[in-house]
């Protein structure tokens, strides 16, 4: 089948003078086809595309685009594998004086994935590497998700380190309640941004 989405996100702070908050607004559109190959392997093609505008000194537009290919397979009924590859571009124009600079990242890109599926919920283990403004970061981490009788909890501890093979722990916690009329969504998450001045 065929998927694709589209996302907008504006930032705005107001009565601040931090010049480490700058407004800024996200456009981003991602695409996937998933093509069976037998019953129990999948054919997965994709590509991302997401631009960010600040409204800073500099008139920062970072644009990163991606594309991948990649097999997902079932090893058996409850154990399923997946692993990807693909490239990435990031790049980042600013204002310098009277000139527009720009600095290119790019490079090739890779995501291994399982997942364990239990009576309760499921177990999944992931590393990956993604392409930014600063190079390739690699990320692995450890999900467990647990299904309870009204509604579900989600935690997962990892790791993430960059080109300068600096290591930094992230995480997240995520609680979801079923109610008759709705659901209430609780989120905690700890995870690494950097920037490349």
């Amino acid at each position: 089948g065929l998927k694709a989405n589209f996302g907008y996100n504006r930032l705005n702070y107001f009565d601040t003078t931090d010049r480490n908050l700058d407004d800024e607004q996200t456009y981003s559109f991602g695409a996937s086809a998933r093509l069976d190959l037998n019953a129990s392997t999948r054919l997965r093609l994709g590509t991302d595309y997401k631009e960010i505008d600040t409204e800073d000194l500099l008139n920062t537009f970072e644009t990163n685009t991606s594309a991948r290919i990649g097999i997902e397979t079932d090893i058996n009924p409850s154990l399923t594998m997946d692993f990807s590859i693909g490239y990435g571009r990031d790049e980042t124009k600013r204002d310098f004086g009277d000139q527009r600079l720009s600095s290119i990242e790019e490079g090739p890109t890779f995501a291994f994935s399982i997942v364990q599926s239990r009576p309760n919920g499921e177990l999944k283990g992931t590393i990956f590497n993604e392409i930014n403004s600063t190079g390739s970061r690699t990320k692995l981490g450890f999900d467990r998700s647990l299904d309870l009788p009204s509604g579900k909890l989600i935690f997962a501890l990892g790791l993430t380190i960059d080109e300068r093979e600096e290591l930094q722990p992230i995480g997240r916690i995520n609680y979801t309640q079923d109610l008759k009329r709705g659901k209430i969504q609780a989120s905690f998450s700890h995870d690494i941004e950097t920037d490349d001045d």
